[in-house]
């Protein structure tokens, strides 16, 4: 493809004109580009103009993985409609070509969270689970469940059975995949819960979630899928979303990736909403509910799911909330950071120090790494 078509391509899927083999093509080959910069330990971050003519640069003299698609999903990276596009407007910064503005930064060598995880049993008894290979095998209730390599799968057995409940609990710095009887699958992130029976009876399938977690419910006529929440439940047949559920957030957000959900909050069923995808639902601490209708907002919601850290317009607490879950982390404050906020890209496999000197590069910020807390100071002054 020359540097024209693609120009021609990307206006198009811009304009929303692009057909669905056209839109496969942009949104592959972004992928691939990002895919391939995070390999290399190359943040995102930008403006929208410059992550265009970096792109655009880069046309004439693509590499082979950029030119050949590593593989096609119906839900990837996020949804699928708009993450391109957002994507496309970031730029590279390429951090080891300037000098670390902090020192303690740059020694803060904190690796980031890993598959890990207990698993309560229904005699209240504690198993670890990590990313070890080994398997683990267990009988519980009328599933047969198998573990080991950052999954736990629970295979139906009989469904006669009274119900049986076991919880996945992911620490700070921890996350873990689960695959319910039903083989709906769910991920969890860190600082998370979820209750669950080991085989689904009766007509409903019910679980309960404290956290964050990416729900890909499998399809079931019969029986409806319930997650939940703190002040809030979701009803679900088949679909793919992310409830967003922590005490320490101001609100429950609950992200629709594909499928149609209910969302219930605690005040009763009158005051109930129906998401269609690309919409997140928004609960406040007061029982106030409203649907947000925003690409962008669905992009951040799940990037976590794909490896992903991603702001757009996002307050600095928002993302050291975040950082302080996968990093294990405690974070104070000076004055003058409330009002920050940031925009980019950063894979979770990054270190910690490697998150934070990205956000000092955008020069808003500043850090001071402590052995029991990150302190987040206003950025210095061009000349400072």
């Amino acid at each position: 493809m020359t540097e024209q078509q693609f120009k021609e391509l990307l206006e198009k899927y811009e304009r929303g004109t692009a057909t669905a083999y056209e839109a496969r093509q942009v949104e592959e080959f972004f992928k691939s580009y990002v895919d391939e910069a995070l390999d290399e330990g190359l943040p995102v971050m930008g403006s929208v103009e410059d992550r265009k003519s970096e792109l655009l640069n880069r046309i004439s003299r693509p590499s082979r993985r950029m030119m050949t698609p590593k593989r096609s999903s119906a839900v990837w990276w996020a949804a699928a409609a708009s993450i391109m596009v957002a994507i496309a407007c970031f730029l590279f910064v390429y951090p080891w070509q300037q000098e670390p503005i902090s020192k303690t930064v740059a020694e803060a060598e904190i690796v980031p969270g890993s598959d890990k995880a207990i698993l309560q049993l229904s005699d209240n008894s504690i198993v670890t689970l990590d990313s070890a290979n080994q398997q683990r095998i267990l009988q519980q209730g009328a599933s047969l469940v198998t573990g080991g390599g950052g999954k736990l799968v629970y295979n139906k057995q009989d469904e006669s059975a009274e119900p049986v409940y076991n919880k996945v609990i992911t620490p700070r710095g921890g996350q873990y995949e689960l695959v319910l009887s039903d083989g709906t699958r769910v991920w969890l992130n860190a600082s998370s819960s979820l209750r669950f029976p080991v085989a689904f009876v009766g007509n409903e399938r019910v679980v309960e979630l404290t956290g964050e977690a990416y729900f890909e419910v499998a399809k079931d006529a019969d029986r409806i899928f319930r997650v939940i929440a703190p002040n809030q439940d979701v009803e679900v047949l088949g679909t793919s979303f992310n409830v967003m559920a922590y005490a320490d957030e101001p609100m429950i957000k609950t992200s629709l990736i594909e499928g149609v959900v209910n969302i219930i909050p605690a005040s009763g069923k009158e005051k109930a909403v129906q998401l269609r995808p690309g919409q997140q639902s928004q609960l406040d601490t007061e029982g106030n509910l409203q649907v947000v209708t925003d690409g962008a907002i669905i992009d951040q919601a799940v990037a976590w799911r794909f490896g992903m850290f991603q702001f757009d317009n996002t307050e600095m607490k928002v993302v050291m909330r975040q950082v302080s879950r996968w990093y294990d982390v405690d974070v104070a404050y000076e004055e003058g950071v409330e009002d920050l906020e940031l925009v980019g890209v950063v894979s979770r496999k990054s270190s910690l120090s490697s998150v934070l000197r990205v956000m000092e590069l955008t020069g808003a910020v500043h850090f001071e790494v402590r052995p029991d807390v990150i302190i987040v100071k206003p950025g210095r002054k061009p000349g400072t």
